[in-house]
């Protein structure tokens, strides 16, 4: 019985050989079947690392084959919820994807990083705005019947009621003021180190948002367009020559307001002689008195950039600033003379490259600085007008209260 079991052991030690040769296997010895077999979560983390590895790889291959696509504007914030947006990311989004960005970030972000930039945050900045937002909305709420019961005190125009209210709470409540220093530049020689973009709080947000409250007219007129967009306001930032003022526009009414010393309402013909002439064909052209398209504005924050960059000869940064700005506003005379003299200036510090051609239309008339004596001089003369006190300019219409105004 014993050599019958041998046997029949034998054969089937046979049978499974051959099984595992015609199955392209190696054949088993005895010694090996009765060996321990490999547990099979071993198996399992061997099969998951291939296929986590053929996914990986198709990832890959897949990603540098398709272009990636911007994120939602709706999705960047500053709150956590979404990728934060930089000062590069921004330069690349879209006019309508810009059209979704807050106005005060786009400025901000165009501020961060300069001289002169004090301690606000991105963040805190941004929270003290909404604080702002807070107080005007419940502020114009709360005297709205002030219009409805005397609305000729308001011009009989209820956008000229909210501008007021706008401006009014920003300066008593918050203290806001125009920078007193930056108000009176008394002689061209006192301009010619172009020190009005000395310190960025001086021209950004950041200044107005911050510890010292001050700002100038490149600041302002944005604060007001960036509270008044939050509550809801048809509100456009213009510019002039050297100048931004706010338009109130909803298609039906269109109305300029200059919030640098109380709210006055002025024409555009105003502005084409304040604070720097400008020609009926630049008008025509729409490179001033036009309100500003998301990516203009944009264009309008990396310009003063390049402006604070160049005053602190950062030539190869004030040149990459101004060079965006002509990117998102190609053609603009300002923006055009900017490069050129921030290209002046670098490629004369390391003598590697000539200045650029000064493009046609430009408020200077020949060389970059030839003639900046003349403009600095003709800059302060007007500057001291449109500063002085009402009493001491009859031009100025004040038809605000004095409640209204930023304090000086």
């Amino acid at each position: 019985m014993m050599g019958e079991a041998r046997r029949e052991r034998r054969a089937l030690e046979r049978t499974n050989r051959k099984a595992a040769e015609s199955a392209g296997g190696v054949p088993s010895s005895p010694a090996a079947s009765t060996a321990k077999s490999p547990p099979l979560w071993t198996a399992g983390i061997f099969l998951g690392g291939m296929v986590l590895g053929i996914g990986i790889a198709f990832w890959i291959a897949a990603d540098k084959k398709s272009p990636k696509a911007v994120p939602p504007v709706v999705a960047v914030n500053t709150n956590g919820s979404g990728p934060p947006l930089t000062l590069g990311r921004l330069a690349e989004l879209s006019e309508s994807e810009l059209a979704g960005v807050d106005i005060a970030l786009m400025n901000l972000l165009c501020a961060e990083g300069l001289p002169g930039h004090g301690a606000v945050t991105l963040q805190d900045g941004l929270k003290n705005l909404e604080q702002m937002v807070q107080a005007v909305r419940s502020e114009t709420a709360r005297n709205f019947h002030q219009f409805t019961s005397n609305p000729a005190g308001f011009e009989n125009s209820e956008e000229f009621y909210r501008i007021v209210m706008l401006n009014t709470v920003l300066g008593q409540d918050f203290s806001l003021r125009y920078n007193p220093k930056k108000i009176a530049a008394a002689t061209a020689e006192s301009l010619q180190d172009q020190s009005f973009y000395e310190q960025a709080d001086d021209v950004f947000l950041s200044g107005l948002l911050g510890e010292h409250r001050m700002g100038t007219c490149t600041s302002m007129p944005v604060l007001l367009v960036a509270v008044g967009r939050k509550l809801g306001y048809p509100l456009k930032l213009v510019p002039a020559k050297g100048h931004l003022f706010l338009r109130w526009d909803d298609g039906k009414t269109r109305r300029n307001f200059e919030c640098t010393n109380g709210i006055t309402c002025y024409p555009d013909a105003h502005y084409q002689k304040w604070p720097f002439p400008i020609s009926d064909e630049e008008v025509k052209q729409g490179w001033y008195l036009r309100s500003l398209s998301p990516r203009e504005e944009l264009a309008a924050f990396f310009a003063l950039r390049g402006q604070v960059l160049q005053f602190h000869r950062r030539s190869i940064e004030a040149l990459i600033a101004h060079a965006q700005a002509n990117l998102l506003h190609p053609g603009h005379p300002d923006y055009g003379a900017g490069l050129a003299i921030a290209s002046d200036q670098y490629g004369g510090a390391m003598g590697i490259f000539p200045a650029m051609q000064v493009p046609s239309g430009r408020r200077f008339d020949d060389a970059p600085l030839s003639n900046i004596g003349e403009v600095e001089a003709f800059n302060a003369q007007n500057q001291r007008r449109m500063f002085a006190p009402p009493a001491q300019n009859p031009a100025f219409r004040q038809n605000t209260p004095v409640s209204g105004r930023f304090p000086r």
